[in-house]
């Protein structure tokens, strides 16, 4: 699976990033990479099975940093894959930058609120 094929995660730019950070009082984690950078192709699975099992719970989002300039440029994201992870009021709590295995992602959306 690739990037560009999450089922339901989606790409966003700037406008309506925030909306969906705090709309719908979830907890979300956001990974800014490239459709060419391997490690981020490698996150695409995770992601993808993370969307799946937290639908409804969560959101899962993935913005590549070539087609959402201006949200990447507003997150100061420097190197890819980068994840930012936000509570439920779009508060950031965490942010990591490279590679992360699921249970570490699970880590740190329980540790923002998941339940």
């Amino acid at each position: 699976m690739t990037v560009s094929s999450f089922s339901r995660a989606r790409q966003l730019h700037r406008q309506g990033f925030s909306n969906c950070c705090n709309a719908n009082q979830f907890i979300t984690v956001s990974d800014f990479g490239a459709r060419t950078c391997i490690p981020c192709k490698k996150m695409a699975t995770i992601l993808a099975e993370l969307d799946r099992d937290y639908k409804g719970k969560a959101n899962i989002l993935f913005t590549d940093v070539h087609e959402g300039k201006k949200l990447a440029e507003t997150y100061r994201i420097q190197l890819i894959p980068t994840q930012i992870f936000f509570d439920a009021k779009g508060k950031k709590v965490k942010r990591h930058i490279g590679f992360r295995e699921k249970a570490d992602i699970l880590k740190e959306l329980h540790a923002a609120g998941l339940k």
